[in-house]
């Protein structure tokens, strides 16, 4: 699947729709991604925004930030539109804990036991059976970040990270 064609698919709005309008495919889906049906308006990005680089989820405590971080994801890779993924959070604690194995993580979040990733700590890599990557990194050592390069980066917790992990304004870079 394209990523065009994923950010179609994630972007409507499904709840609109009453179930036995679906076609088969559409019913698929729902049934396969049933977060596209359940997600609130706030938990999705902007509709008809297709040139568009960065999306932030700005809400307090129990908001569905990190669920909807982790459905988007788990969408953009089980389609196939993404392979490469960044996971970036406060420390690499955050990003198992809360990201990976959290109750709105992705390990937590797919249905399908033979879909469902592999943490390997050594490596710092979260591994789908089917050949997709998310690597980990902190935003505690944002140098780490350069070089590799990615489909899509889901960063948690920005408000937590490091004074100047992300903008450093007397870089010469």
């Amino acid at each position: 699947m394209s990523c065009a064609l994923m950010w179609h698919l994630w972007c409507q709005d499904w709840r609109a729709k009453p179930p036995q309008s679906l076609n088969q495919t559409e019913a698929e889906l729902m049934a396969r991604y049933p977060f596209l049906r359940t997600a609130r308006p706030d938990q999705k990005p902007p509709e008809h925004t297709t040139n568009w680089r960065n999306w932030l989820l700005l809400g307090g405590h129990g908001a569905g930030k990190t669920r909807a971080g982790a459905e988007y994801i788990r969408f953009a890779v089980t389609t196939g539109a993404c392979a490469h993924v960044a996971l970036v959070g406060p420390t690499l604690g955050d990003v198992r804990e809360v990201m990976i194995e959290g109750p709105s993580g992705l390990k937590s979040i797919e249905q399908v036991s033979d879909w469902r990733p592999y943490y390997n700590v050594s490596r710092r890599r979260l591994e789908w059976p089917f050949g997709a990557v998310a690597s980990v990194f902190s935003a505690e050592d944002a140098d780490s970040l350069r070089g590799p390069q990615f489909d899509v980066a889901w960063c948690d917790e920005i408000a937590a990270w490091p004074l100047g992990s992300l903008y450093r304004p007397d870089s010469r870079d």
